[in-house]
């Protein structure tokens, strides 16, 4: 039978857990899905590499010419990029201008992520003006390509998802065989300036000072550039009892992770979105979340699913910490159980229907060709 969908190919910087499981549903649902991965050694993220079977087809490329030479192999009908800011994205595109491709946008930017300069804006309004439409996380990534001229109408939901029902019954299996373990507060995260691990770690010891012995202990999973200084912050503060450091845990082992954590913290100054909160909620984990992460507006709703909290009020997180910690187990498992409901919409089906749907929006599009001088202008400067 003939695909109603058309050839699609997915530019993206490496295949991580993540990936592999929305690429495995997207083409899954519809086939003829390529992904073309050109840089598949990462010195961010330190996941072993994804050598599951997979349903879609899965190149890789190590220079910009190797991407117009898989680019040429396979011959898509629709060009669907993550990102704009790589030179390798670069290439591409100006392939698929030549060609008459058209492209889609898969973006999880904001406004606050970092501070933004007028000019760099403004090259940024020409390049997505390339773009046919847009695949975005949620909002405030809505939000931002609309503040750089896209139309609301071409943009779908939901690039960042993670696979819930891995994480629900992972950590369902894992809570059934370890009932009377002691909760915890659980951080997942890079141990970068950003991640404001920090200014956790002086939130968590004026909770100490609250809650005395019957104080949770703290899970810092992760590895980092500030691993070292943040093992001195938990010395001084005379926290070494009480605070753990696994190190970077492996996408098999975090179930188990989320398994016995009371609750989930992110008290990130930036963050794109923030996948690890899609994770903790899909393991019916309760969820504190700084206001500065964009997941925070679609996910987080005060009371119900978790709490939100500005990432500079340590005296907040604080009570926030001693909040959820003296919950009586029923309401603190209530708030899991609806957190666990609200990340339910953010599902690989949500992502497989947002690509595709997005992908339909591009074929009817005119091709960008006539625009090949805003992406040449473009390619002067690598936009971040």
């Amino acid at each position: 039978m003939v695909s109603l969908f058309p050839r699609v190919v997915l530019l993206v910087q490496r295949i991580g857990p993540y990936h592999h499981a929305r690429f495995q549903a997207a083409a899954t649902e519809h086939g003829e899905l390529t992904i073309i991965e050109y840089r598949a050694v990462d010195q961010i993220y330190a996941w072993d590499e994804v050598r599951e079977p997979s349903i879609y087809t899965r190149l890789r490329s190590d220079s910009a010419s190797q991407i117009v030479e898989c680019l040429e192999q396979s011959r898509p009908e629709v060009l669907v990029c993550v990102g704009y800011a790589d030179r390798e994205i670069h290439h591409a595109m100006r392939w698929a201008v030549r060609k008459g491709v058209p492209m889609v946008l898969c973006s999880d930017s904001t406004a606050q992520d970092e501070p933004r300069v007028w000019w760099k804006e403004r090259i940024k309004r020409e390049l997505v003006r390339l773009f046919s439409s847009g695949l975005v996380a949620g909002t405030r990534a809505a939000d931002y390509l609309a503040s750089l001229g896209f139309e609301r109408a071409r943009l779908f939901t939901a690039w960042d998802v993670v696979d819930n029902a891995y994480f629900a019954e992972g950590a369902r299996r894992i809570r059934e065989a370890n009932k009377a373990s002691q909760p915890y507060f659980l951080t997942v995260a890079r141990f970068v300036p950003k991640k404001n691990l920090g200014g956790l770690l002086r939130a968590y010891a004026r909770y100490v000072a609250i809650a005395g012995d019957a104080a949770w202990p703290l899970v810092l999973s992760g590895d980092g550039e500030l691993r070292s200084q943040l093992a001195a912050q938990i010395q001084a503060a005379g926290l070494s009892n009480r605070v753990r450091l696994p190190g970077f845990v492996q996408y098999g082992q975090l179930p188990e992770l989320y398994a016995g954590a009371g609750a989930f913290i992110l008290p990130s100054l930036s963050d794109q979105w923030g996948l690890v909160v899609n994770e903790a909620m899909a393991a019916s984990v309760p969820v504190v979340v700084s206001e500065q992460c964009g997941c925070s507006s679609d996910l987080v709703v005060d009371g119900e699913t978790g709490f939100r909290f500005s990432p500079t009020d340590e005296g907040k997180l604080a009570e926030i910490m001693v909040r959820v910690a003296t919950m009586d187990d029923s309401t603190r498992r209530s708030m899991g159980d609806m957190a666990a409901r609200r990340v339910g919409v953010y599902s690989l089906q949500a992502f497989s229907d947002g690509l595709w749907w997005a992908v339909l929006e591009a074929k009817k599009r005119p091709s960008p060709r006539a625009r090949l001088s805003a992406l040449l202008l473009g390619l002067l400067l690598v936009v971040r």
